[in-house]
């Protein structure tokens, strides 16, 4: 056990103390740093060994969760989840620097103090044993703390109903300004899904809906199913998605534009997806390499061999039964297979579906998965996944009710 100093880079007076077991993984390091100053763990983050993340950061080692996720990174970058704290913090005054939400750029500079072994000795890592300075406020409310010349000013009934979603839109986003081009391109990417689902598709006569007319469900199938659906989005566009909702419908509320518990529960909806994207896209991922593996590993065989698996496996194929299925939501676990209900009357109950070893851990139950087809060989009791379409997040409301089985 040690003693990792986590300070706010650009406020030194804002520090937690924090015991922190070696062998625990970057992923769980961040858990606990993101959490000891109150901010939800809803975003994407790194260490670098250099404050200057964006140039001296990146020109040695780091470590991203986007290595994790299957992003495309650099060749410097490696995991957050399969390193542990001792690879970076092997000795006292060891300092690294941690970027927290590539778009508000939270940076925390991490410092090893000390072993904590006599001192805090019965203290569970991740534990919290001092504490300097109240933490900042993760969202603040829009136009703290800037001049009267930068506020906008709403008034409701002003604007005309068909055209309230855009610019309102359009008065957040001037409330950016002197925010880093970073920061305002993400909002950018995040409001266009929103804007194009308000504007479209909300209403069943494709008219723009208005404000009074929005309520949280209509974020919940946004963010869980829209966003996948028709902008087959990246892991970092959903993410952008949720952040602009919760912060937009947040600023609404402030102005006195939208009702203040209802944006209050929109940003806990927004907060549970932006958690939920980086679990399915991995997901999907494994399912995906699951499916595909058995043709990866065929190609890999001598030539005589794979011929001979080839028959083999057609053999396999005639005797096989094949169903139709689509959108199902996940039951239940029993062992390596999953039990789905989908989502129209014709079947019942789908199962058990045989997962493999990468895609087990990763389902929950309340998933949405799109087995279009699903495949049983003669005498095997279980089905698996032949052929995979999208792959959706628990909805919020059923997140909290349900769990592993």
């Amino acid at each position: 056990m040690i003693i990792i100093r986590v300070k706010l880079n650009e406020q030194k007076g804002i520090y937690r103390d924090i015991v922190v077991d070696t062998n625990t993984s970057l992923y769980d390091l961040a858990e606990m740093v993101v959490k000891s100053f109150g901010f939800d763990f809803d975003h994407s983050f790194g260490f670098y060994s250099s404050p200057s993340i964006y140039s001296k950061g990146r020109d040695t080692v780091h470590y991203e969760l986007f290595y994790d996720m299957g992003e495309e990174v650099d060749e410097l970058a490696e995991s957050v989840e399969q390193t542990p704290v001792q690879e970076l913090f092997k000795l006292p005054k060891n300092k690294w620097w941690m970027l927290f939400d590539y778009g508000d750029d939270w940076v925390f500079e991490l410092v090893y103090q000390q072993d904590s072994l006599k001192l805090f000795a019965d203290k569970p890592s991740g534990s919290v044993v001092a504490v300097k300075g109240e933490a900042p406020e993760q969202y603040p409310e829009w136009g703290e703390g800037e001049d009267d010349m930068n506020m906008v000013t709403l008034v409701k009934g002003n604007i005309p109903s068909d055209q309230e979603i855009e610019q309102y839109a359009k008065d957040f986003m001037d409330t950016l300004e002197g925010k880093s081009a970073k920061t305002i391109s993400s909002y950018e990417q995040g409001f266009d899904p929103i804007l194009t689902y308000f504007t479209q598709y909300c209403r069943e006569d494709g008219v723009s809906a208005r404000l009074d007319e929005i309520e949280p469900k209509h974020i919940d199938y946004l963010l869980q199913h829209f966003v996948i659906l028709k902008f087959m989005a990246s892991n970092s566009l959903k993410r952008h998605t949720a952040k602009a909702a919760k912060a937009f419908f947040g600023y609404l509320a402030d102005r006195e534009a939208y009702d203040a518990p209802k944006a209050k529960k929109i940003a806990e909806i927004a907060s549970h997806y932006a958690r939920e994207y980086p679990r399915i896209d991995k997901l999907e991922d494994a399912l995906w390499d699951e499916i595909e593996g058995e043709t990866d590993g065929l190609m890999q065989l001598p030539e005589n061999e794979r011929e001979a698996e080839i028959k083999r496996l057609r053999k396999a194929a005639r005797d096989s039964e094949l169903m139709e299925v689509g959108y199902t939501k996940v039951l239940r676990l029993e062992g390596d297979t999953i039990y789905a209900m989908p989502t129209y009357d014709d079947i019942e109950e789908v199962g058990p579906v045989r997962l493999g070893a990468k895609s087990l851990p990763l389902v929950r139950v309340g998933d949405i998965i799109n087995m279009i087809t699903l495949c049983r060989l003669k005498d095997d009791t279980a089905w698996q996944i032949s052929e995979l379409g999208y792959v959706y997040p628990r909805p919020f409301e059923s997140a909290s009710e349900t769990s592993r089985k």
